[in-house]
């Protein structure tokens, strides 16, 4: 296995800069990459799902855990396989508002799976919140979220 090179890092957005970290291998080859962008209230998945209805051409794929469902003229951009982790019990992403997005990628023939966690709720993933995270539906989307990237990103 190669030594992993890491640093932290600055990149352009808006006009400004915002901090990064960057984890690669050190042995001078070409890998496919993931950008993860840390959970935040109103952001984490959404943005994720943002960015590849608006930039399928810097990306291959994307995952979003919770993440707010894109509205039907930007789900119409998707060009890239879609991964979408839900909680059941989510009170600012209705089952419903999942179920209709879902419905819109497949209208789309995006390649896409979504995932309802049954009894969970928003923030499932998140193991630094006990009274919300759910073990074993997150261990579930950290193996469905790998699978993912490898179909997509290494294999495809």
């Amino acid at each position: 296995m190669a030594a992993i090179e890491t640093r932290l890092l600055e990149f352009p957005i808006n006009a400004h800069t915002a901090p990064g970290y960057l984890a690669r291998p050190a042995d001078g080859q070409a890998h496919p990459g993931v950008v993860v962008i840390q959970e935040w209230w109103g952001l984490g998945g959404g943005l994720a799902l943002s960015t590849a209805a608006h930039h399928a051409d810097l990306i291959g794929a994307a995952v979003a855990f919770y993440g707010r469902p894109l509205t039907a003229s930007d789900a119409a951009r998707l060009k890239v396989p879609v991964l979408g982790l839900y909680a059941e019990h989510d009170h600012g992403i209705p089952v419903e508002a999942v179920r209709a997005f879902e419905a819109e990628m497949g209208q789309q023939a995006v390649p896409h799976e979504v995932h309802i966690y049954p009894g969970t709720a928003h923030a499932f993933f998140n193991d630094t919140r006990p009274q919300i995270y759910a073990a074993a539906a997150a261990q579930d989307a950290w193996q469905k979220t790998l699978a993912w990237f490898r179909q997509y990103l290494v294999d495809g």
